[in-house]
């Protein structure tokens, strides 16, 4: 196992083509979203990606660090997808709606925040996302079964649209060749051929049930994709749950041992959805790892 250090990393960047470097800022507050380690993973990709395929794109912050030239990202989540074809082609009213919005909330608190939520979770308007996602309680985006938002309103101030609208200009640049998808993750990995690479950020099993595609995903259909994908000479990178520091709750998904090659573990910080669901206590002994799985 080879544990990603900063020195490394920085070699690692030198050696490959392009900067890799990640957004001025992140655009979307999300739970798990690798925004924070973007630069780490993307050093362990291939210099050359050929096509890069995300199946689990969520806060697309892997897309938008790499810059590809030639570019697939889905998400399950309908809203998601259409709200990264706003970045790409309507900033300006995304940023509109964005300062009404927060602007309200700080200045009605919880009334105006519930109204965004209930209007999310009746219309599905993208832009209301954006909001819910940069005012709800930690970036946790907790969907119920049923599909709807429940986070409460968080105690933080949300962005000033200022700083957001400088976030867009980078965000829409880096973005530009990627064409978001909603589909299954298999149906985008089922893309990819010789020369191409994919990065798979699937929903952890340890504590991410209540996020939204979630539910009813099964690590066992990724398996299969990947070794698929791998058959036809794609790159496949997978993050995965790797240990707490705890202890306590042992995270051992199971991993086909004839799938990859190589294992990375990096350093995550401390879990987001424990510390939502302790009421913000102390979470030191709550340290994530994760894996970095790649099959070359």
């Amino acid at each position: 196992m080879t544990v990603a250090t900063a020195e490394t990393v920085r070699s690692q960047l030198r050696a490959s083509q392009g900067p890799r470097t990640r957004p001025r800022g992140q655009l979307l507050k999300w739970i798990g979203n690798k925004f924070r380690h973007a630069e780490i993973i993307a050093a362990h990709l291939p210099s050359q990606l050929g096509t890069y395929y995300e199946p689990f794109a969520g806060t697309a912050a892997l897309a938008a660090t790499l810059t590809p030239t030639a570019a697939v990202a889905s998400d399950a989540l309908p809203e998601l997808v259409a709200l990264f074809e706003l970045v790409k082609t309507g900033p300006e009213d995304l940023l509109e709606h964005y300062q009404i919005w927060s602007e309200a909330i700080v200045e009605r608190g919880n009334d105006a925040y519930l109204d965004v939520r209930n209007r999310f979770n009746t219309d599905r308007r993208p832009e209301d996302l954006l909001v819910l996602s940069r005012t709800c309680w930690g970036g946790v985006v907790r969907f119920t079964r049923s599909g709807t938002i429940s986070t409460p309103l968080g105690p933080h101030r949300a962005m000033s649209s200022a700083k957001l609208a400088g976030y867009l200009v980078d965000w829409r640049a880096r973005l530009r060749n990627v064409d978001f998808r909603c589909q299954d993750f298999a149906a985008t990995m089922g893309l990819a051929g010789v020369g191409d690479t994919i990065y798979c950020d699937p929903p952890f099993s340890h504590g991410q049930a209540m996020l939204y595609g979630a539910h009813d995903f099964r690590l066992e259909s990724l398996w299969e994709a990947t070794a698929e994908a791998a058959d036809r000479g794609a790159r496949v990178a997978v993050s995965l749950d790797g240990s707490r520091k705890s202890g306590k709750d042992p995270i051992t998904p199971d991993v086909p041992p004839y799938l990859f090659v190589r294992e990375v573990l990096i350093d995550s910080g401390g879990c987001m959805l424990r510390r939502f669901r302790a009421g913000g206590q102390d979470m030191r002994l709550e340290q994530v790892s994760e894996r970095l799985l790649l099959t070359w």
